[in-house]
């Protein structure tokens, strides 16, 4: 079954840049469809010129900010069919990070080894704000999932915020 192509304009670059139902963008000034890149996390991106500052947009959320209503204010766009380049409509949902991590794992999206055994990650200790040690975690991520919120705690550790979710975080390197 085809899809009928239609297209918008793109919020903010109304009259220079349009995205399709197919996942095309085009430069309406020249009628010429961009060539996304593939950005080394997977996803597809396209650059826009606006004043002199280059802009980068991921397709998938230009699709579904432009066609799919997000009336629960959800933050991520999900991939139906777990292909990150597949931006077509009828294949992205808004989606919160929890569905995300749901749908990666019922579609075996996720790759590589975690926590204590991926050699990239370290342990991290988490404090209270008085300094007394509450836990070690294999690593951020499994931090993380346990807290059950969407923290930065990599960026406590590195020492660009000094708390995340109320605690004090430091790597074990």
């Amino acid at each position: 079954m085809d899809m009928k192509e239609i297209w918008k304009e793109i919020k903010g670059f109304e009259g220079r840049y349009s995205v399709s139902t197919l996942g095309n963008i085009r430069n309406d000034k020249t009628n010429k469809n961009l060539n996304p890149f593939t950005h080394n996390n997977g996803y597809k991106r396209v650059s826009f010129r606006s004043k002199g500052i280059i802009n980068y947009f991921l397709v998938h959320r230009l699709v579904a900010s432009s066609f799919i209503e997000n009336t629960e204010n959800k933050r991520t766009v999900n991939h139906k069919d777990g292909n990150k380049s597949n931006n077509v409509l009828s294949n992205l949902e808004w989606a919160t990070d929890k569905e995300q991590a749901k749908h990666a794992i019922d579609f075996n999206l996720r790759v590589g080894k975690k926590g204590a055994e991926n050699k990239l990650s370290f342990p991290v200790y988490q404090f209270n704000l008085n300094g007394d040690f509450v836990q070690k975690h294999d690593s951020v991520n499994c931090a993380k999932r346990l807290l059950g919120k969407h923290l930065h705690i990599s960026e406590a550790c590195n020492g660009k915020r000094k708390t995340a979710g109320g605690y004090l975080w430091k790597y074990s390197r």
